[in-house]
């Protein structure tokens, strides 16, 4: 297990410029927001705005602060967004937010269509999880998580992240946490259990 702690993060500016975003893992790790292969990141969105375009990307966007946020697709399509709800959409999507209360924070996944996917899902409750997926990452989207694996033990603060690529992780979740499990694979999509 390896810990990617919020308090390591930098604020970078979006690739449109209108927002800040805080970026948890990349691949590969030089990558710019170009050239990335996946993506995990968290951003701060404090007015309404587009949504910078991202050619040949699938993207997951799960809001974990703030009452929500509208997007709306072109002229007819809206999609409200709770916390904690994954929204899975295309990263060229013409997209523009709208703030349904004040600010928020969400957690951005991103993959590069045709070579990876991924899949993001609220786990609940305590419990042991492993992923079958490449790369995997427990998310704590709110609250404090304890995690344990085979090569150690951390309590995840809010917007700590513990990459449990290829281990077993028993998960205990303190009062109110939102915790997000979040799998990159590689040339095939996992389906979400029955």
């Amino acid at each position: 297990m390896r810990l990617l702690a919020a308090r390591d993060r930098f604020a970078r500016p979006w690739k449109n410029g209108g927002g800040v975003t805080r970026d948890v893992a990349i691949a590969p790790p030089d990558a710019g927001l170009d050239t990335f292969d996946w993506r995990i990141s968290f951003a701060d969105v404090a007015s309404d705005g587009p949504f910078s375009p991202f050619p040949d990307i699938d993207r997951t966007l799960t809001v974990v602060d703030g009452e929500g946020l509208a997007l709306r697709f072109g002229e007819d399509e809206e999609r409200s967004l709770r916390r904690g709800v994954p929204f899975a959409f295309p990263g060229e999507a013409q997209v523009h937010a709208r703030l349904l209360a004040g600010p928020i924070v969400d957690l951005n996944v991103m993959t590069r269509r045709g070579a990876l996917t991924h899949r993001v899902r609220a786990l609940e409750g305590a419990q042991t999880w492993r992923s079958a997926a490449p790369r995997a990452f427990l998310v704590s989207a709110a609250g404090d998580c304890d995690v344990t694996t085979a090569s150690g033990a951390a309590r995840l603060s809010r917007y700590d992240v513990a990459d449990v690529s290829g281990e077993a992780a028993t998960i205990a979740p303190g009062p109110g946490a939102l915790v997000l499990a979040v799998e990159i694979m590689t040339g095939r999509r996992l389906e979400a259990p029955a």
